[in-house]
């Protein structure tokens, strides 16, 4: 069932004309960068007591850096099924039902939130006015920044402040969890100008950086799966993906630089340059589009790239025969 949410939601977003990156084996489901920019980690459950306390922290870490606003996707809680329109939160990470997040997404925010003993909208000053109410009361809900029940701002016809949801600002960053090789290409990042590194386990990127350009990093080779999920996720985010090894690794979807080589490179810029000279699907774009080469084959001869790899990437560029472009 949780699959098959998953699957509505991201082919409701798609359908939208919003950019998404499914995500597999991952703390969080979904990356969505709206139309207008707006972006967010979506973890999609069907219970969201079932959110764990460190996978929210993950999902605050990873919004954190990159400027999105982590979101829970569920269908219910203990008490029953989500409200509509309604904000609930476990772990500091705000939860909704699929309409309101669908409306969210659209531009259209939630007015209310849950909190003990209900749930609240904020009013502006004129509305609290022009509630049926004593003085006093006024007075306490103007001290309360105009905090009444959903209830009441239905009976008075009332629509609210929208709830603004926003980027983490302060996470913990993790650091104290980094292997020993982890942390020495965190602090190679910093030297190069990233003001702030921190770690994540559950992601296809292991490590991110930040400083203007942000850097998704894992320190380990992995599986082609994860790979590209770390190369979909860098670029709908306009990050930098890197694979940072202890020696020369074969080709992968990613970018790829051993430690000896990153110790030489001096600022985030040089690494970036370093990067986009040895992107392997720039390179296999460039042969397609300038020499006309469109054989997995032959390019794999030229490039040194595998044929797998390769196969990926020009399916990504429309092209599933070996003719000439």
């Amino acid at each position: 069932m949780r699959a098959e949410l998953c699957a509505d939601l991201e082919e409701a977003l798609r359908a939208g004309g919003h950019e998404v990156v499914r995500i597999e084996r991952a703390c969080f489901d979904i990356f969505v960068r709206t139309r207008d920019g707006r972006a967010y980690i979506v973890k999609v459950l069907i219970n969201a007591d079932g959110l764990r306390r460190e996978v929210a922290e993950e999902l605050r870490r990873i919004s954190h850096f990159l400027e999105a606003v982590p979101v829970v996707v569920a269908l219910k809680r203990h008490t029953g099924p989500l409200e509509k329109g309604v904000v609930y939160h476990r772990y500091e990470v705000p939860v909704l039902d699929p309409l309101t997040f669908a409306r969210l997404v659209e531009g259209e925010p939630p007015k209310a939130v849950a909190d003990r003993g209900g749930q609240y909208v904020v009013i502006r000053a004129d509305e609290v006015d022009e509630l049926d109410v004593s003085r006093v009361r006024r007075r306490q809900l103007r001290r309360e920044g105009g905090r009444i029940t959903l209830a009441r701002a239905e009976e008075a016809d009332v629509e609210g402040v929208p709830v603004e949801l926003k980027t983490p600002e302060h996470v913990d960053t993790g650091r104290d969890r980094m292997t020993r090789f982890e942390r020495r290409v965190a602090e190679l990042l910093e030297r190069m100008g990233a003001e702030r590194t921190g770690k994540v386990r559950r992601a296809p990127f292991k490590l991110l950086a930040k400083d203007g350009e942000t850097v998704l990093a894992r320190a380990e080779e992995g599986g082609d799966r994860e790979s590209i999920a770390l190369r979909d996720v860098a670029s709908a985010t306009g990050s930098m993906g890197v694979i940072v090894t202890r020696e020369r690794c074969k080709d992968t979807y990613v970018p790829t630089i051993d430690i000896g080589t990153l110790e030489e490179i001096k600022d985030l810029e040089d690494l970036k340059e370093y990067l986009q000279e040895r992107d392997p699907e720039e390179r296999v774009r460039r042969l397609v589009e300038e020499a006309g080469i469109t054989s997995p084959r032959e390019i794999a001869q030229r490039t040194g790239i595998r044929e797998s790899v390769i196969r990926e990437f020009l399916r990504r560029m429309g092209i599933t025969d070996e003719r000439k472009v």
